[in-house]
């Protein structure tokens, strides 16, 4: 009888380890899970504020092209427009004359 009894506490005292490493080993792994998670959300929003980053310089410097662009085409019309002008202004002295 008493080395069941013995038999029984031990297999409780067992029990009751194993559950506590259990419950040990679960808690580890939540915390280690939620740094994990938190870990992927910062390098996420790391990685966003990256990419948008370089959306926003790559608008900048497509903007900056397209200024410079528009600047020549502005210059390359006032170089054509320029003889013709002279013209023009003749031609409507000319007609008021």
């Amino acid at each position: 009888m008493r080395s069941v009894k013995e038999a029984e506490e031990n297999a409780e005292r067992l029990i009751r380890k194993a559950d506590e490493e259990a419950a040990s080993v679960l808690a580890d792994a939540r915390a280690k899970a939620q740094s994990m998670q938190e870990e992927t959300l910062r390098k996420i929003r790391a990685g966003s504020l990256d990419a948008e980053e370089k959306a926003r310089k790559a608008g900048e410097d497509r903007l900056a092209e397209a200024k410079a662009e528009a600047g020549k085409e502005a210059e390359a019309l006032r170089q054509l427009i320029a003889p013709r002008r002279q013209e023009a202004v003749r031609a409507v002295i000319a007609a008021l004359v």
